[in-house]
């Protein structure tokens, strides 16, 4: 790691650097992380409740993360300090075998038999898509919280940059999934997921955590 500002570390690499910095008191940001998102060093302001702040993409100086560190600190001025996030929750090894059979059922053949994902899946095809990627650490399935993955594989996803009416990049499985199964599915990505990959997903989840009510029509 190099350190460019007081107080933060960042590192470029394959691997993630996340950082805690005065967390839990008042005069710091709870959260600064760094991570990677497909060909670029990101770095990603939260503040206290774990809502970003801001986004910097690409390597930065240090004098705009700095900047960038006093905006977070200005705009969580006079927060409450977030309450400790609670320990790691410990995966189902019954509820991972749910996953991982539902998985090879209805996601491999796109996604690749473990989970690795379609050759050069951060290049775009033909038609401009990004093919399927790989729901490991290699991939950017645990930046996402419980929430958000879920309405992924219910819903369908489609790129946002595309017309409202363009097809679908990755079908929705809601009408053949019910509940159990989708959260199961997560669960076994979630034991692909190194601790430090788990950590991170686990805090964003506390703003957009698992729907409360099963969607109409579960099984």
């Amino acid at each position: 790691m190099t350190p460019i500002v007081d107080g933060l570390e960042v590192q470029y690499g394959d691997r993630v650097a996340f950082q805690r910095i005065n967390a839990n008191t008042g005069d710091g940001p709870a959260i600064m992380r760094v991570y990677r998102i497909p060909g670029h060093p990101t770095l990603l302001l939260l503040d206290r409740n774990g809502r970003e702040v801001n986004r910097l993409i690409g390597p930065q100086s240090a004098e705009t993360v700095a900047g960038a560190l006093q905006q977070l600190l200005t705009s969580t001025a006079g927060q409450p300090a977030t309450p400790t996030l609670p320990p790691l929750p410990t995966l189902n090894p019954d509820e991972v075998a749910l996953g991982r059979q539902v998985y090879l059922e209805q996601c491999a053949t796109c996604h690749g038999q473990n989970a690795e994902g379609q050759p050069n899946w951060k290049q775009p095809d033909a038609n401009g898509n990004l093919p399927a990627p790989p729901h490991d650490d290699s991939g950017h399935t645990w930046h996402h919280a419980d929430g958000l993955l879920y309405e992924i594989i219910r819903d369908g996803f489609r790129d946002p940059l595309k017309p409202p009416a363009s097809p679908l990049t990755m079908p929705a499985f809601g009408d053949q999934l019910n509940d159990a199964e989708i959260r199961a599915v997560i669960t076994y990505f979630k034991n692909l997921w190194s601790e430090e990959s788990r950590l991170f997903q686990w805090e964003v989840t506390r703003q957009q955590p698992f729907p409360t009510v099963a969607p109409t029509g579960e099984q």
